[in-house]
């Protein structure tokens, strides 16, 4: 079931019946770069264009998040939850895709199963806040 509400897709996943909320496409403040998030990695789209399909992805196994830089052709981040002892990180992109080939940045966090991720801007900072369900003796909040 898909539901258009404000700028977001509401989508339930009828085998777990969770709702999902996110933007179905990202885009730049210039509209040249148009991305979505898909299973295990971020897709590009040129926005001009969508019957080309996707033009690029970046392969991000585990991604649960992604916030589009501002800045025109800037960055992209990406969060991936904690896994199998792993702990979560957000690491950031370029847009490009001949630069894509490692993180600008990373930054790992224990603990934590969520985030929002926030650009500022002129999209030269990320706030990244980190939220936990349950406290150091595993009870939840």
């Amino acid at each position: 079931m898909v539901m258009k509400a404000d700028c977001a897709i509401s989508i339930c996943d009828s085998s777990t019946l969770k709702e999902i909320r996110r933007p179905s496409i990202w885009f730049s403040s210039d509209e040249a770069v148009a991305c979505r998030l898909a299973t295990n990695e971020i897709q590009f789209f040129d926005p001009a264009d969508f019957s080309k399909g996707t033009l690029h992805w970046l392969r991000i196994p585990g991604v649960a998040a992604v916030e589009l830089s501002r800045a025109p052709r800037s960055h992209v981040a990406a969060f991936v939850p904690e896994s199998k002892g792993s702990p979560a990180s957000v690491q950031i992109y370029p847009c490009e895709k001949e630069l894509q080939s490692q993180p600008l940045a990373r930054r790992s966090f224990f603990r934590c199963s969520t985030v929002q991720l926030n650009w500022n801007r002129g999209s030269t900072g990320l706030l990244v806040v980190a939220q936990s369900d349950v406290d150091k003796t595993n009870q939840s909040y």
